[in-house]
């Protein structure tokens, strides 16, 4: 009978055991994606980086690239997984000649990249402000003359993306240097 017990005992150990080592080695751990990493996206893809924002979602690292590629502009979002590079391209579009120029995402993961394309509007905007068509003030972001930029959206958010934003760059005087009511 104790034999029993030790044995059953022995089975139960090994197996919660086995059990342990399969979990933990399938585990998938999320760290920031490196500058090595965006290099070899920059290389594969042939794209330029516009600009990148580290962020997380649902508490795991992730890295949004606005890219250009010829006269394409889009984004790929990036994540390293247990070292191993997992991306993906999401949106795509042309370029366009007009002064302000966005792409966006709504989802997990909800974000707005503006390229502003007009460097005498660019030289003197300091911060932007985005709303929705109804004037609810979204968000302002800070951009003292950076010619792009990603707005991403609190994962709680309820932004909507089936209605144009509202876009206005203000100064450093606090005065409106271009608005786009519904782009």
């Amino acid at each position: 009978m104790k034999k029993n017990i030790i044995g059953i005992a022995s089975t139960l150990f090994l197996f919660a055991m086995i059990l342990l080592v399969d979990i933990y080695s399938s585990k998938e751990e999320y760290q920031l994606v490196t500058k090595q990493q965006i290099d070899t996206i920059v290389e594969k893809e042939k794209i330029v980086v516009l600009s990148k924002e580290d962020i997380f979602v649902k508490d795991k690292p992730m890295t949004l690239i606005f890219y250009s590629k010829n006269s394409q502009i889009g984004s790929i979002e990036v994540r390293n997984i247990n070292g191993s590079l997992k991306y993906t391209r999401t949106l795509t579009t042309g370029k366009n000649g007009n002064v302000i120029q966005t792409i966006g995402a709504k989802g997990d993961l909800s974000y707005i990249m503006v390229a502003i394309n007009d460097s005498s509007i660019l030289k003197n905007a300091k911060r932007l402000d985005i709303s929705d068509t109804v004037f609810n003030h979204l968000v302002t972001k800070e951009i003292n003359g950076k010619p792009y930029i990603i707005v991403v959206f609190d994962e709680k958010s309820e932004v909507s993306f089936s209605a144009p934003f509202n876009y206005k760059l203000i100064n450093y005087n606090n005065e409106t240097l271009f608005e786009c009511e519904g782009c």
